[in-house]
């Protein structure tokens, strides 16, 4: 992608555009060529093992070894049949928690500003002021 500038036309755009295209192109088939002559040791570097640390800012937080394991275990996308079936679970653990048999609760993901805005969203009526 060559970014043009917006008040550029684009018959104008078009030569300039096929010769940055042939640049890049050039430079990528000289680095390709040459990175068989390049000899650039493989450097040296540390392992990563961050110290244990409290986290008491207003994020990142320490997360509950229970959720570091859990991290670890295979992804899940989001059309898979496990996925929604797990939906469904958090789904109704929401209902419980919130005390309500609305089956539109769901989870949102989102900062914690997004969901004081769903909040306030879901508590006014219209016509009201806040």
């Amino acid at each position: 992608f060559v970014p043009t500038h917006h008040y550029m036309s684009s018959t104008r755009a078009a030569p300039v555009i096929a010769r940055l295209s042939q640049r890049i192109a050039g430079v990528s088939k000289r680095s390709m060529s040459g990175s068989a002559q390049l000899q650039v040791p493989l450097p040296t570097v540390n392992k990563f093992d961050p110290p244990q640390r409290l986290l008491c800012g207003p994020g990142p937080g320490n997360a509950h070894p229970r959720v570091l394991s859990k991290m670890s275990l295979p992804q899940v996308g989001h059309l898979d049949p496990y996925f929604l079936e797990l939906m469904e679970d958090i789904k109704s653990l929401l209902r419980y928690s919130f005390q309500t048999n609305n089956e539109f609760t769901i989870p949102v993901s989102g900062t914690g500003s997004a969901a004081m805005e769903a909040c306030v969203a879901n508590l006014i009526e219209p016509g009201e002021t806040m």
